[in-house]
């Protein structure tokens, strides 16, 4: 049907088409590894409803409480920039991280890093920068949906959140490589204003949700 694109190969080519030129993009799980390496343990993370959960719930690690924090009451996407501002208020010391999928700042979360400036709260947020909508690709690449007809998940350009953070008044950094990823963290622990990583990773990477999608799967009847 005319606009409409098979779905067993959009993924793959429009994923290629997002990371082209890059011969190792950065892989999610290795982003998460990064924060544990660099943010000290009494960093406060709040991480957004998304693939971007499943990469942190799984590879996150934490060793002080009260040090994570995600919305598993609602499941709200996002949570994760405004609950970090109130976080940087309640505990001012502290370095204080906002994880986020690039789908889920998109559904206007992301706007909020103007208000952390206009009230000079610094909060750092890590912007997995995939250039798609990855859970709802995955989950329905998984579902019995799968082999029907449906529009591309895949943004046809990544948004420059790096830029977007420059036009809110705060620092935006945009990073491809460890290394920059790296300095990028270090930056933050240091931060003595708004910053925002935008971590360009690897589209392709399938996140390990598959708990949930056999669970949504066995109440539309199918999957074990």
């Amino acid at each position: 049907m005319k606009g409409r694109l098979d779905p067993e190969r959009s993924r793959g080519r429009d994923a290629g088409r997002a990371s082209r030129g890059r011969a190792a993009p950065l892989q999610p799980r290795a982003v998460v590894e990064a924060m544990n390496r660099v943010l000290p343990p009494e960093t406060l993370i709040y991480c957004d409803i998304g693939n971007v959960t499943a990469w942190c719930v799984h590879h996150l690690a934490r060793t002080r409480p009260g040090t994570f924090h995600t919305d598993t009451v609602y499941g709200a996407m996002d949570y994760a920039i405004p609950a970090a501002i109130g976080g940087k208020r309640a505990v001012p010391d502290a370095p204080v991280c906002a994880v986020v999928g690039d789908g889920g700042a998109l559904m206007g979360s992301v706007l909020d890093v103007f208000t952390a400036v206009e009230h000079q709260i610094p909060i750092c947020v890590v912007v997995f920068n995939d250039g798609g909508w990855g859970m709802l690709e995955q989950g329905v690449g998984e579902s019995p949906f799968r082999h029907a007809p449906r529009p591309s998940f895949r943004f046809q350009r990544r948004v420059d959140f790096a830029a977007l953070a420059r036009a809110l008044h705060a620092r935006g950094i945009l990073v491809r490589t460890t290394p920059e990823l790296e300095r990028g963290l270090l930056a933050c622990i240091d931060a003595r204003r708004v910053t925002v990583l935008d971590v360009h990773v690897d589209p392709l990477a399938k996140a390990p949700t598959g708990g949930r999608i056999r669970h949504v799967n066995r109440h539309m009847g199918e999957g074990a």
